[in-house]
């Protein structure tokens, strides 16, 4: 049997560059910048990727315009903005090669968005070997991107609610990039104003144009004191903390 296992390098939807198992392989950077300031077109990204088991290791590489739908999932299509250089990969043993990717097309006035998909192979057969039942692929995805020109970072928090013993908020990219938070660090306010919930919620990227949705646990007690929620964004990367009054009848 063949199992496949995906990172997409988002929590929830892009979760952290990690080796795809212990002493499997790992890739460096986590993300591509394509572009350089003053040129028109991007510059040539390299990624590098290292075997560090003691097995030969087969790799398939792909390139996918990347976009996002209402609240973060991520869409991925075939593209030929971006040219790659090695499509397939055998890495003997503790082996690294690098991996070049270069634009087609010249920076927009909106962030461009791409994916590296780099996809484990099964390794080659030897004579009178016998196939494993279960074996482990992993496929990593990595965000590229080519920025504008006149790269805008703006964004804010909004669109509080409650949902099924949850609260919900939006993270709306008003700007040209992405936005990329680790995580959001939520405080709950009562009546004297005092904290009776915190909580930290895992971010992610937030492409521009795009509004990513993200949700608070919490219990009825909890709920039923707050009078008030503080979202902050770690790091700061727009506005600081996004206050926001519960409404009083709210956890009923």
């Amino acid at each position: 049997m063949l199992s496949r296992s995906i990172a997409l390098l988002l929590p929830a939807w892009l979760l952290a560059a990690a080796p795809a198992g212990e002493g499997g392989f790992f890739v460096s950077p986590v993300q591509v910048i394509l572009a350089t300031r003053g040129m028109s077109k991007g510059s040539t990204g390299v990624v590098t990727l290292r075997n560090q088991t003691h097995e030969t290791a087969r790799f398939q590489l792909s390139v996918w315009a990347w976009a996002q739908a209402n609240g973060g999932a991520p869409q991925l299509t075939p593209t030929q903005d971006v040219v790659f250089s090695p499509p397939l990969l055998i890495l003997a043993p503790k082996e690294e090669r690098k991996i070049r990717l270069a634009p087609q097309i010249s920076c927009g006035p909106v962030e461009s968005t791409y994916r590296l998909l780099i996809e484990e192979l099964r390794p080659p057969r030897k004579e009178g070997d016998f196939p494993s039942p279960v074996q482990m692929l992993t496929t990593m995805s990595l965000p590229v991107f080519l920025p504008p020109p006149r790269p805008v970072v703006s964004g804010r928090i909004e669109s509080l609610a409650m949902r099924s013993h949850q609260w919900t908020f939006q993270l709306k990219n008003t700007g040209n990039v992405h936005l990329q938070v680790s995580e959001f660090s939520i405080r709950g306010l009562g009546p004297s104003g005092g904290p009776v919930l915190q909580r930290n919620v895992p971010g992610g990227y937030v492409l521009a144009g795009t509004a990513g949705l993200f949700h608070v646990e919490f219990t009825r007690e909890e709920c039923a004191s707050l009078r008030s929620l503080l979202v902050d964004l770690k790091p700061p990367v727009v506005a600081g903390s996004q206050a926001f009054d519960v409404p009083p009848n709210a956890c009923q």
